[in-house]
């Protein structure tokens, strides 16, 4: 699997860009996390819960 940005660089699993103008570039990481609805409440200060 690859992807293929507009400028044509060619990036694999690993966000490095394996070909193209920005070759060898690696993107950064988002930081990101997995919880469940009822734990976002202990992540965030304003977190409401709409029903």
């Amino acid at each position: 699997m690859h992807v293929i940005d507009n400028k044509g660089n060619i990036y694999n699993a690993m966000d490095l860009v394996k070909q193209g103008p920005d070759k060898n570039i690696q993107l950064d990481s988002p930081k990101a996390y997995t919880a469940a609805w009822s734990a976002w409440q202990n992540f965030f200060d304003k977190f409401i819960v709409y029903e």
